[in-house]
């Protein structure tokens, strides 16, 4: 993102390459107008005393994407109709020409007019982790000592193993729920005045992580942000959202259902390369099949059950949800991360101390996961005039280690091998790939107007590395492609998010330099070591497509279930 705030004034400006990220006369501008009535009137002036204002309905109709597409196809027959034989062939002539040029690479000459850095320019020492274990009154406490400018980065983490795979979705309904009801003494419209008023943000989460050896884990978690002087108030906020948030009004939580399920919907289909990924990796993955069932398809389903009996299961509801807060929020299951200076850490202290002494401290008993995982290659179909074409698979089920060159390889894939195979001769907008520690791995298209084309294109993975063979300076461009990636400049708070995020994955210091010494030192040699990765990962055969009803039905030969979203 800093690389595209630099365009916008470098395109005009060879002398004003940094001046979007220069802000701090612009703060300091700020601050000083805070200070007076500078954001009130801006907000009476546009806001409370405007004037002009639009309301814009979007109303659904059954078949509309059937019969635009027919009226393209027909409008599309006229104009062909309307053409000379020779307006024809010149149409033709120019296609082949596009296509020659397209399939036809730059000369090594052109492509060394282009400066670029070499291997020897990047630092080869990772950054280090900056994590030191305390205590807090028998709670374990990350402290990530550094620079904050007096904002704590506060992330209450609880271990949500408890729960069975039956819970687990109202775990993340409740992650919906919590900050937009009633607590404590306070209306939900009120809490979140008190929020926006005294922190820089309360926002419950989760996440699967998944562990180089053993079963994932999810983790749900309070992510504060605060100056020192207000974190004893956002650390009591956050105790009245867990203990005395308000589950059982009927109203707003049939509100919460239908919003969050209305909001998946549209993520579903507009994000259909996260969907069909998370799909197809939970055939196979036992992650990938907790993403799935609390952020995919499955929980969207979940919501729907919900929503449509809602009357009849209101009372069940709300004891699932109550059951699954009072299991989650007991200090035997808090870790605390927290990212700040020594002065902030005494304040945090202070700040903890009344919330320890009131959380439960109850037995914690891990769930026994047995997950049914099943190859399903689905076709999902929605209206929708493109498709995102998803494959997934594990290198581990091989019995393959992670190893740091297929972080290049996956540049490789994303800006040579995918990208000119689906992007510039298929047409799709967009391509990814993506080479996890734990052995999953994805290759998937985006708003893509092909769909078993793009299969074969994933499938020809292991030829293309078979034969691949690229000079010192083509492999120092995807090593330093790798590394950009690594090496996005982080602020504090990210900083301390890596440093949790390694801390639970059981991920070292010593692990991060060899891996990336890995993709310093990646040759062409090293990419074509990858083809067994490449074998195992496509030998899985999970497919998950999410698209146009017609295009997928074209091709159901490729699917065990074609269905609608």
């Amino acid at each position: 993102m800093y690389g595209l705030d630099l365009f916008d004034s470098w395109l005009y400006d060879d002398n004003a390459a940094f001046l979007l990220l220069e802000t701090q006369d612009v703060m300091d501008e700020l601050y000083k107008k805070a200070e007076g009535s500078y954001f009130e009137q801006l907000i009476k002036e546009c806001l409370i005393d405007n004037s002009f204002g639009v309301v814009a309905m979007a109303v659904p109709k059954v078949g509309l994407d059937a019969e635009n597409e027919e009226k393209t196809a027909e409008k599309l027959r006229v104009y062909k109709d309307s053409l000379s034989k020779e307006e024809i062939e010149e149409i033709v002539r120019h296609t082949k020409e596009l296509k020659e040029y397209q399939e036809t690479p730059s000369t090594k000459e052109e492509l060394e007019t282009i400066p670029m850095l070499t291997r020897a320019d990047i630092k080869r020492e990772v950054l280090p982790l900056y994590n030191e274990e305390r205590s807090m009154d028998g709670v374990k406490v990350l402290f990530h000592e550094m620079s904050t400018k007096k904002i704590g980065y506060l992330e209450l983490v609880f271990d949500a193993d408890f729960a069975d795979l039956s819970e687990l979705p109202y775990l993340s309904l409740l992650k919906q729920i919590l900050g937009v009801v009633a607590a404590g003494e306070y209306s939900y419209t009120e809490l979140m005045d008190e929020v926006n008023i005294h922190t820089g943000g309360i926002d419950p989460g989760f996440v699967v992580l998944q562990p180089e050896t053993g079963r994932p884990t999810v983790r749900f978690s309070f992510r504060i942000k605060a100056f020192y002087h207000e974190l004893e108030t956002a650390v009591s906020l956050t105790a009245k959202m867990m203990y005395q948030s308000d589950l059982a009004n009927e109203k707003r939580l049939l509100e919460i259902i239908g919003e969050t399920r209305s909001q998946l919907y549209e993520r579903l289909k507009s994000a259909g390369h996260n969907t069909s990924i998370k799909r197809a990796s939970s055939y196979h993955s036992e992650s990938g099949y907790l993403n799935e069932i609390m952020t995919g398809i499955s929980f969207y389903e979940f919501l729907n059950d919900l929503y449509d009996h809602f009357e009849e299961r209101k009372g069940m509801i709300i004891e699932k949800l109550r059951a699954v807060s009072h299991q989650l929020f007991n200090k035997r299951a808090l870790l605390v991360s927290f990212t700040a200076d020594k002065e902030g850490y005494d304040v945090l202290e202070k700040a903890m101390d009344t919330l320890i002494k009131q959380m439960p401290d109850e037995p914690f008993v891990k769930a026994d996961w047995n997950m049914p995982l099943e190859k399903k290659n689905e076709g999902i179909c929605c209206a929708s005039q493109i498709q995102f074409v998803g494959r997934t698979g594990n290198y581990k089920d091989a019995g393959l280690p992670f190893r740091g060159s297929l972080l290049v390889l996956q540049n490789i894939l994303n800006y040579d091998y995918l990208w000119i195979r689906l992007r510039v001769k298929g047409g799709a907008y967009g391509c990814m790939s993506g080479f996890g520690r734990d052995g999953d791995c994805y290759m998937v298209s985006y708003l893509d107007p092909k769909l078993a084309e793009t299969n074969e294109v994933y499938d020809k993975l292991p030829e293309y590395l078979e034969q691949f063979d690229q000079d010192e300076r083509s492999m120092d461009r995807y090593v330093i492609g790798a590394i950009s990636e690594m090496d996005i400049p982080k602020n504090p708070a990210a900083l301390g998010v890596r440093g949790l995020t390694a801390y639970l994955s059981g991920i070292t210091r010593e692990q991060l330099q060899k891996e990336r010494d890995e993709v310093i030192d990646t040759d062409a040699k090293e990419i074509r070591a990858l083809v067994p990765y490449a074998k195992a990962v496509l030998s899985n055969n999970c497919l998950c497509v999410v698209g146009n009803e017609n295009k997928i039905k074209e091709n159901s030969s490729l699917f065990t279930t074609v269905r609608s979203l």
